[in-house]
């Protein structure tokens, strides 16, 4: 479980920026937009006006560290933009998910601990997933951006296997497979887990793990990278499904430089994996390779973005 910290507001500041006892109904979900962790979250929160505070609010930030608690659960906060008889302003336990402007490993594991504290606050309630709502859901801000780049559903079934436990299986379930005995989706989203359901395999993080570990993916935890992983293999009909399957008997080899990219590149960044072969990294060029390799309306989010680079480090980036 998360270490959960208070510092709490002062109640000086409640006719500001908590003037309402509350009653909680759900929690709602957000992105800080920046790069502060979460104790420098809270401090900013608690500032007066006088300090150059600002009159939002928020119930916890949530980094890779710890989350902290700047507001009871009983009082309201400003946080959803929906007025103030709004119910996510209103009604709505916020939570703040920090680093998400630089994302990274720091994002990746505070959307964990973020995971962990909206299960325990579930279970204090008793509620069931669908108590979990976004920002965007009330006011149609895009928030939690990284969150909703990553794809939503994705963070709903991390709660729900960390509410609910995952899956027993004790064998992969293959039901669709190439002719070389591979699994293989025809599917253009971005959820591992929807893809697998698509094709009728077991999607539950047990399952995704023995994959995984098949396919050469190490320590599983069900990051987005390592989703993003398989789900390329999935889309490329290349994933395998038991020890015995035999790479080099996968249909049309995707290794020749005269038509794919190929970068020895440790880093996250596609950008620079691009220009570590001296690949032209610019939103343009990056927009037609997504188109070339599959990934349509490029943005140039961070999933887009982690798909591009895994093809890349794999030497199948089409040209």
């Amino acid at each position: 479980m998360v270490k959960i910290r208070q510092n709490l507001m002062s109640s000086s500041l409640y006719s500001w920026k908590s003037p309402y006892k509350m009653t909680p109904t759900r929690i709602v979900v957000h992105n800080t937009a920046n790069d502060a962790s979460a104790d420098n979250e809270i401090r900013y929160m608690n500032k007066s006006q006088a300090e150059g505070g600002r009159q939002v609010s928020y119930h916890y930030a949530v980094d890779d560290i710890e989350a902290v608690q700047g507001l009871p659960e009983d009082r309201n906060s400003w946080n959803a933009g929906d007025g103030g008889n709004g119910k996510g302003n209103r009604e709505g336990i916020a939570i703040e998910i920090c680093y998400s402007k630089s994302g990274g490993d720091c994002f990746i594991k505070a959307e964990q601990n973020a995971v962990e504290l909206i299960v325990d606050i579930l279970k204090r309630y008793g509620w069931g997933v669908d108590k979990v709502t976004k920002h965007q859901d009330y006011s149609g801000k895009y928030c939690p951006h990284r969150t909703l780049d990553m794809g939503w559903d994705r963070f709903i079934n991390m709660i729900k296997e960390k509410l609910n436990g995952p899956i027993k299986q004790e064998e992969v379930k293959v039901t669709t497979t190439n002719n070389s005995g591979f699994l293989y989706a025809n599917y253009n989203g971005s959820s591992i887990v929807d893809a697998l359901k698509s094709i009728g395999v077991d999607s539950s993080f047990t399952n995704r793990k023995k994959l995984a570990a098949l396919n050469g993916i190490s320590s599983y935890r069900g990051t987005p990278v390592q989703n993003t992983q398989l789900l390329n293999l999935l889309k490329q009909g290349v994933l395998k499904t038991n020890s015995s399957s035999n790479t080099n008997t996968t249909p049309a080899p995707i290794t020749s430089p005269t038509t794919y990219l190929k970068a020895n590149y440790n880093g996250s960044s596609i950008v620079d994996g691009l220009k570590s072969i001296g690949v032209d990294s610019s939103f343009t060029n990056r927009k037609k390779l997504a188109t070339k390799n599959g990934i349509k309306n490029y943005l140039g989010t961070p999933s887009q973005n982690t798909m591009l680079l895994i093809l890349l480090k794999q030497g199948k980036l089409k040209k």
